[in-house]
This record gives C-alpha cells, sequence and structure tokens, in this order.
C-alpha cells in the first residue's frame, strides 16, 4: 500500500504530535498491511524515524512522484486529505500512474 500525505498533525506541538502518531491512519495501516508513506513535511518524517516512530516514510513532493524512484508497484493508493493541499493533483495523479498494477483500483470520493 502507498500512503500520501500521510504524516498529519504537523499543526500540532511535538509531543501532542508524538502522542497522536499511534493514533494515526498510517500507524493503523502500518499494522496490519506492508505501507510506504510519502509526505513532504520532513522535519517530522525525521522526528518519528529519531524517535523510532516509523521507518516507513519518505520525504517527498507528490506532484514530483517519480523522483523518488519508487520501484514497487501498489495494489492500493491511498490519498487521503491532501487533494485540496496539492499545487498540481494533476501531476500528482499522472506520477502514481506507474506505481499501480493491473490488481490496482481507485477510488475517488471528494467530500
Amino acid at each position: 500500500m502507498l500512503h500520501l500525505g500521510c504524516v498529519g498533525f504537523t499543526d500540532l506541538e511535538p509531543d501532542e504530535r508524538v502522542a497522536m502518531a499511534s493514533r494515526s491512519l498510517h500507524w493503523t495501516l502500518s499494522q496490519v498491511a506492508d505501507v510506504v508513506g510519502i509526505d513532504s513535511a520532513e522535519d517530522v518524517v525525521r522526528e518519528y524515524e529519531r524517535l523510532g516512530i516509523f521507518k516507513n516514510i519518505l520525504v517527498g513532493d507528490v506532484t514530483r512522484i517519480e523522483e523518488l524512484r519508487l520501484t514497487a508497484k501498489f495494489n492500493v493508493i491511498l490519498v487521503g486529505d491532501i487533494l485540496e493541499h496539492v499545487s498540481n493533483p494533476g501531476s500528482m495523479l499522472d506520477g502514481l500512474r506507474g506505481l499501480c498494477n493491473s490488481e490496482t483500483r481507485h477510488r475517488c470520493k471528494l467530500i
């Protein structure tokens, strides 16, 4: 599974953010699936790595996902609550094509 925009809680103070990590969607997904996360909040990702909370998050811009040189193909790609924050969502979606396999399914629900 590929989880874009997986960090969340970036507006919280560091102690609060760390406390919330184990209640996050990325944490829950990581407990039951092989997950790779991508987020642009480098300071938070590095903090989580340093504390041993997450080791499965890459720092990157989802509109330039090809720069991460991912070789895996994913059955599930989760783009949760970031579409409205991305400057070029078409670029992001185009970049995801190369990460799909024949089993990948997509659903889009905008609220």
